[in-house]
């Protein structure tokens, strides 16, 4: 069988409310932090854990580097080429993970506030040097802020196909077995995903056209390097006229397409899934986050008007009261992203947000058992169409891998295309406000 180039043809355009946050400034790192106000770390240590085998394993990590990162390319091979940036590592269990973001000021606005100060709380559970308190968020905190951010969307998204590392630890078999888990441990992905979040538009550019297809882009980006089987998101600070500086609005981003990088590798990456799926989950969890802040795949009608649609249940609930929307049984057929104009995204989110509602209460004792994970059926229908034969191993084509889901949906959600958007119209007049 032969693995094929999936370069991941994106364009992620950050559609920004407030797009200055009051308070909001951009500084320079300082290098020695006090750690639990006894310690200081040495120069490019880090300073919660000061790179304590015992500490570091409380927090899930396996390096702070060096280490590989991709297609034989290190993290001291990527900061020799790209002076610019001042890296820092982290590899977590299933993530590489490097950061060059800037020190900010820790937010003004009481719920982003909050939302720090919580996953701050959650990592003073393991290490107590977090719960001191912070007037900066400083390169490293905020390193380890997105470690954190990247493994619980790792587990989320583990919880909701019904899957935990052990089930891709198994005996190997071949493509076309039920049992079949793709090739590797992450997800089935042979390599850990990676994540670089550059400071410098310059530093994301070399990096693209040094280390992965030799291309410029100016908007963030995901890749797959196929020699080591990691599928990779890199962006930058300074995309999207700046907004990307600001915490939630990064943190959203790196939701947003990570979502649909695990999705795809999910078994193994061998061939596209239809967008729909993918961008519905990842707008699902961005939104989740934050509502304000949203992310695009190659949407040409993208313009300064759009950046303030960001309450999308009105919109979705007026369409669906006229019938002025994109049916689903085309929709679900879309397998690139050149059709999907800004209203088709609010409104496979929309599904996927009705459909969500199908799934179990995951973390309830007993729930999750009674009832079917829908979702986790329409992903396992859909991710085991390579065959093997004498010959070799063979990817499926569009047309098998939408014959395919006709099935999977009607198996998961016991509905075809036409009654599904009939239960979601319902579900959507019920649910959404008018305004």
């Amino acid at each position: 069988m032969r693995k094929q180039s999936r370069f991941l043809p994106i364009l992620n355009v950050i559609l920004c409310v407030n797009v200055i946050l009051c308070g909001t400034s951009f500084l320079s790192s300082s290098s020695a932090v006090v750690q639990g106000g006894k310690a200081k770390a040495k120069q490019g240590e880090d300073p919660y854990t000061l790179n304590d085998p015992k500490l570091m394993k409380k927090l899930g990590y396996v390096s702070f580097g060096p280490f590989d990162f991709a297609d034989g390319a290190t993290t001291g091979d990527i900061e020799t080429f790209i002076r610019e940036e001042h890296f820092l590592w982290v590899e977590t269990a299933h993530f590489k993970i490097g950061s060059g973001l800037s020190m900010i000021r820790f937010p003004s606005k009481n719920k982003e506030r909050k939302k720090i100060k919580d996953e701050l709380a959650k990592l003073g559970e393991k290490i107590p040097a977090f719960k001191k308190r912070h007037k900066y968020m400083r390169p490293w905190l905020r390193l380890h802020l997105f470690a954190a951010r990247l493994e619980k969307l790792y587990a989320d998204l583990s919880e909701l196909l019904g899957v935990s590392d052990a089930d891709f630890q198994k005996k190997k078999v071949n493509p076309g077995d039920p049992a079949y888990m793709g090739q590797g441990p992450y997800l089935g992905q042979e390599g850990k995903f990676t994540v670089i979040l550059f400071r410098k538009e310059s530093g994301f550019a070399r990096f693209f056209q040094k280390f992965a297809d030799g291309k410029l882009y100016t908007y963030p980006r995901r890749h797959h390097f196929l020699k080591s089987g990691n599928i990779f998101f890199g962006s930058c600070e300074e995309f999207a006229d700046g907004t990307l500086a600001i915490d939630a609005a990064m943190h959203g981003s790196v939701v947003y397409n990570v979502t649909q990088n695990l999705l795809n590798g999910y078994k193994m990456y061998y061939y596209n899934i239809p967008v729909w799926v993918k961008t519905g989950l990842a707008h699902y969890y961005q939104r989740k986050l934050n509502p304000k802040w949203n992310s695009f795949d190659q949407i040409k009608e993208y313009g300064a008007s759009k950046r303030k649609e960001w309450n999308w249940k009105p919109k979705v609930r007026g369409r669906v009261k006229h019938k002025v929307f994109t049916p689903f049984s085309v929709v679900c057929k879309w397998m690139d992203y050149s059709k999907i104009e800004f209203l088709d995204h609010l409104m496979v989110w929309s599904r996927m947000d009705f459909l969500m509602s199908l799934e179990p209460e995951f973390g309830e004792a007993g729930e999750a058992t009674e009832r079917k994970r829908k979702f986790a059926t329409y992903m396992n229908l859909l991710s085991n169409l390579v065959t093997s034969d004498e010959t070799g191993w063979h990817t499926p084509d569009a047309a098998a891998v939408l014959e395919q889901q006709t099935k999977a949906i009607q198996a998961a959600w016991g509905m075809d295309p036409e009654a599904l958007d009939e239960a979601w119209s319902k579900f959507v007049l019920e649910k959404y406000p008018t305004r």
